[in-house]
């Protein structure tokens, strides 16, 4: 239900911004469904231990230090992948709505309708990377997918129209 709202929202958000003539109306829509599930959490049962119990003892496991971690060849693999991922997003938030409005002349409507297609574009390539995954070796294909989608953001300038836009995105996604 997140990814398919995940998928949805930009394309709804848009439409409403852009035919609702007002530009605040997804950020009230989205205020207020967080303001009426906020009173969710307090249905959650706590995780937290409290001290004196029997877990938080003296000889009870305790995450390692960052320096550890850091020492770990795989986990620093994954740090870094998860940086990339994270100025992935902050490029498809920031960057590619200017570009796409330079491009093609993108409005609120037009990049809430690419969002949405992309993210279900994503959906439905995360099994086939997976099985190729499955059939190749993660690393292979990790490499692969993260070579291909480094030269799908770095190709975003020679893009002239909104099919050429749309495939780097496509592709990067």
């Amino acid at each position: 239900v997140g990814l398919l709202g995940w998928a949805v929202g930009p394309a709804v958000g848009g439409v409403l911004a852009e035919r609702g003539g007002a530009v605040r109306l997804p950020y009230v829509v989205i205020g207020s469904v967080l303001i009426g599930s906020a009173g969710l959490y307090a249905l959650l049962p706590e995780t937290r231990r409290a001290r004196g119990s029997a877990d938080a003892s003296p000889g009870a496991a305790r995450p390692p230090p960052l320096r550890t971690l850091l020492a770990d060849r795989s986990q620093r693999a994954l740090l870094a992948s998860r940086f990339g991922l994270i100025v992935g997003w902050a490029a498809w938030l920031t960057v590619v709505p200017l570009r796409a409005a330079s491009v093609w002349g993108a409005g609120a409507a037009d990049l809430g309708l690419m969002f949405s297609a992309l993210t279900f574009v994503g959906l439905a390539a995360a099994p086939v990377g997976g099985l190729l995954a499955d059939r190749l070796g993660s690393r292979r294909v990790a490499l692969g997918s993260s070579a291909l989608g480094a030269l799908a953001v770095m190709s975003r300038p020679l893009c002239r129209s909104r099919a050429s836009f749309w495939a780097s995105m496509a592709v990067w996604d």
